[in-house]
């Protein structure tokens, strides 16, 4: 009986030991002196800190990244229950005196994370006035008149914690710190609820909460757009079409699967064919590049929000501002070179400034974490009045509308214009929605016979106007 036992445990023994081969063994015992590692450093970190005491910490330990990337950078300060326990460097010029001993000059670097990333944000008051705060993003500069104060009291002690040998600041000082730095950033990107976490803080942008019922506003506007227009704009179609794609592969129950499928259409797709949420490279690395994994669903349903935005904000524009009417060419046959022609339709200037001139942007923002900093994005988006849900400050970067003014321009009359390129048999007339204005038109003549040699270049240019409440164009000359 005994020796059969033994048996039995030798062969049992000897299955397990053929499985840890040496890779296996040896992962097992990298995870076995992480574990030790991290115990011994808590118990050294229980002399000095309060933060050892913390039980989450091992919560949130993972041994498998003891073979990936190394932790996330820590903070301005390290947290404990959503309150700043100890400063650290990243408070550059905060706690410089002057030659009297009197600190003027305050600068304060923010880690904000969103669901596209994180970026370190400078605040740095000027000495004359609080008011005139430069804010620094990515590199770029600019100014904003943040109204939450900073009472020199509250420096001194800030000052006062961080020159100690502890670093420690008292309960009702952390919970004042958060509620300036959330204040600040509230003003600074309208469109953030933010909160503390504990790499620093963390900007919530709004979501599309109800995808289902986003999904039938935008297959409402679709149908509208079918059955209502008499000619549909290719560009909005078309962001139509792919928002349509976002809303239902976020309602999917394959979402990863559906998103990847979603991210190569948009690879293979121009950019003012997507809306301008979608178009951003914010957008795109956060969805398509996998990059960041946890927000991706968010990222994804931040996008989808704006760009029904925008689709309902070119619906009305469209509506209000674009013309249906006829263009006619009638031109002598003795004078064209075939009687198929090819017309080419151009906007003028005015007709873009008078589509500006109609958008009044309630807000004027420098940053957003999905548009960018003081970018063509951004500028577009201002104009759409899409970069916050809610009344904000505005930032005072007054030459950031002039420098993309002419892509603005471009941007909204290629998404409310129809055809401006067709072919049209002379004599005959065509059916058109367009901006009222004037327009410059190109001429070639065209064969539709497969084989035909190509028609020699020549052309015939010149100008229409489009207006009236219902225009009628006739072209009659080459």
């Amino acid at each position: 009986m005994k020796r059969s036992m033994w048996l039995f445990i030798k062969s049992k023994c000897t299955r397990i030991l053929s499985f840890l081969n040496l890779p296996t063994f040896c992962f097992l015992i990298a995870i076995v002196v992480g574990v030790s590692c991290r115990f011994h450093n808590s118990a050294n970190d229980s002399n000095t800190s309060e933060i050892a005491q913390d039980s989450s910490s091992w919560s949130r330990f993972n041994p498998f990244n003891l073979l990936s990337s190394p932790p996330k950078q820590q903070a301005i300060y390290t947290l404990k229950n959503n309150i700043p326990i100890r400063l650290l460097a990243l408070t550059t010029n905060l706690c410089i005196p002057n030659k009297d001993d009197r600190i003027e000059k305050q600068q304060w670097t923010l880690p904000v994370t969103s669901a596209f990333g994180m970026e370190k944000v400078k605040i740095i008051f000027s000495p004359e006035s609080l008011a005139a705060t430069q804010i620094e993003v990515a590199g770029e500069k600019f100014t904003i008149d943040l109204t939450t104060p900073i009472a020199s009291q509250t420096v001194a002690s800030i000052c006062e914690a961080s020159s100690s040998e502890k670093g420690q600041l008292s309960s009702e000082l952390s919970k004042e710190i958060n509620q300036i730095t959330t204040a600040w950033l509230s003003q600074i990107v309208p469109d953030c609820r933010a909160t503390v976490d504990d790499y620093g803080l963390f900007c919530h942008l709004p979501e599309a909460n109800k995808v289902g019922d986003t999904e039938k506003h935008l297959r409402s506007i679709r149908k509208t757009m079918i059955r209502r227009w008499s000619r549909q704009p290719y560009i909005l179609t078309r962001r139509v079409s792919v928002a349509i794609e976002l809303a239902e592969a976020l309602g999917s129950n394959r979402t990863e699967s559906e998103l990847d499928h979603l991210c190569k259409m948009i690879r293979s797709s121009k950019p003012n064919e997507l809306p301008l949420a979608l178009s951003t490279s914010a957008w795109q690395e956060a969805v398509c590049s996998n990059q960041l994994v946890n927000n991706r669903t968010a990222a994804a349903s931040i996008g989808l929000l704006k760009a029904t935005s925008e689709i309902e904000f070119f619906k009305k524009l469209y509506e209000h501002s674009s013309k249906l009417g006829l263009l006619t060419i009638k031109i002598p046959r003795d004078q064209t070179p075939s009687k198929d022609l090819l017309v080419t339709l151009i906007p003028s200037e005015k007709v873009k400034s008078n589509l500006l001139a109609e958008l009044s942007p309630s807000q004027h923002q420098c940053w957003h974490p999905l548009f960018g900093v003081q970018s063509q994005a951004l500028s577009v988006a201002n104009y759409l009045n899409i970069t916050s849900s809610t009344e904000g400050r505005s930032c005072n970067q007054p030459e950031l509308d002039s420098r993309f003014a002419k892509n603005n321009k471009q941007y909204l009359s290629d998404s409310i214009t129809s055809e401006t390129e067709f072919v049209i048999t002379n004599g005959r007339s065509k059916i058109l929605r367009l901006p009222n204005g004037e327009y410059t038109y190109k001429i070639q003549p065209h064969s539709n016979k497969i084989g035909d040699e190509p028609a020699p270049t020549v052309s015939s240019q010149g100008s229409i106007v489009w207006k009236n409440r219902r225009p009628q164009a006739t072209i009659r000359k080459w």
